[in-house]
C-alpha cells in the first residue's frame, strides 16, 4: 500500500514538491516517516516508493492529482518532465489487482496524470468520487445552514 500525501500548508507543499522532485530525479526512495507511522496506527502497513509500478503492484486503488494547478502555469513544463512517469494508464492498472480502481480528485488533465483509457474504463471510480464529494458537500452546507428538515 501507497499512501497519498496532501499537505494544507501551501509552504510546506512547496517544500514537499520540491523534495519529492529531487528524490524521483536522483532515483531515491523517499519516507515520510510521520506519515508511515500514522498508517501503522490503523494497524495497516504502508510504504513511499518512487517507483510507479511498484507502488501498483496489487494494489486496490490507484489515486492521482492535477500535477499543474492554476497558478502554477509557469512550472508546467518541469512538473510535466518529473511527473510524467507517474501516469495512471493501462499498463500500471495491469500490475494492480485486477478489482483495482483508479481516482482522481478532478478536474483532470487528460493524457498527462490519467489517460483516457483509464478514466472512461471500467476501472475508473472517477466520477463515483466527484458525485461522493458533491452529497458530502451537500451534507455540511445542510448543516451549516441548519437543515429546517427534522424527522
Amino acid at each position: 500500500m501507497a499512501s497519498k500525501i496532501t499537505p494544507r500548508n501551501e509552504d510546506y507543499s512547496r517544500w514537499y514538491l520540491d523534495v519529492i522532485r529531487e528524490a524521483a530525479l536522483a532515483g531515491q526512495i523517499v519516507a515520510d516517516h510521520d506519515h508511515v507511522d500514522a498508517v501503522a496506527d490503523f494497524g495497516q502497513k504502508a510504504a513511499v516508493v518512487v517507483e510507479p509500478a511498484e507502488a501498483a503492484r496489487d494494489a486496490d486503488v490507484l489515486v492521482t492529482d492535477t500535477w499543474v494547478s492554476m497558478g502554477d502555469e509557469g512550472e508546467e513544463a518541469e512538473r510535466l518532465r518529473v511527473f510524467g512517469r507517474y501516469q495512471i494508464n493501462s499498463h500500471l492498472m495491469s500490475l494492480a489487482s485486477p478489482d483495482s480502481i483508479a481516482l482522481h480528485c478532478l478536474p483532470a488533465h487528460r493524457g498527462q496524470e490519467i489517460t483516457d483509457e483509464v478514466m472512461d474504463g471500467p476501472q475508473s471510480a472517477v466520477f463515483d468520487e466527484a458525485e461522493n464529494r458533491l452529497h458530502t458537500s451537500k451534507a455540511v452546507m445542510a448543516w451549516l445552514m441548519g437543515d429546517a428538515k427534522k424527522d
